[in-house]
């Protein structure tokens, strides 16, 4: 789901969990919430979220994400966990490793979230694939720099290529 901020990006992600949680009684969703903004008790009852099958993580570092995803998630399933659905939310708010590691936050980098991006899904699709997990990643999308461009596609999604081919279906949410 990508879009602008404040669009409604997060309020859809969870109507989709609160919507598999009225489906199948036994579905676990996992949500990383990378700008740490605790939504999910404001919304769960809107919603139909259970929050016995719901496990948020505040955190914004790739690894706590992506490695957990690989090699956690991975590991829950093959002991019968039911995890159906995955929520990153949002990738432009995960502090990728260039940026974790620069001195000041003054140093400008440009490219991170794209190569890192890369390696990240990389890592998650099979987990995601072979296991059936639905997987929704919300993703703040950028002006058009270009003004010409800009009267047709006021928008660029960032995160490069491999997030746009890695992912199945996108969802402009406005």
């Amino acid at each position: 789901i990508y879009g602008p901020p404040k669009s409604g990006k997060t309020l859809i992600s969870l109507a989709f969990a609160g919507q598999l949680h009225q489906s199948d009684p036994e579905a676990i969703v996992l949500h990383f919430d990378t700008e740490m903004r605790d939504t999910i008790p404001t919304w769960a009852k809107v919603f139909g979220i259970d929050l016995d099958r719901i496990v948020s993580y505040s955190t914004n570092q790739p690894q706590e994400i992506f490695d957990f995803i690989k090699n956690d998630v991975q590991a829950l399933v093959q002991d019968g966990a039911p995890i159906k659905m995955i929520i990153v939310d949002s990738l432009e708010g995960i502090e990728y490793p260039k940026e974790g590691n620069a001195e000041a936050t003054t140093n400008h980098l440009i490219g991170d979230a794209s190569a890192y991006l890369k390696r990240g899904m990389k890592a998650v699709l099979p987990v995601i694939r072979r296991n059936k997990i639905a997987a929704i990643f919300c993703q703040h999308v950028r002006m058009n720099m270009d003004p010409n461009m800009a009267k047709y596609k006021p928008y660029t999604l960032p995160g490069g290529m491999a997030l746009k081919h890695n992912i199945e279906y996108w969802m402009f949410c406005q």
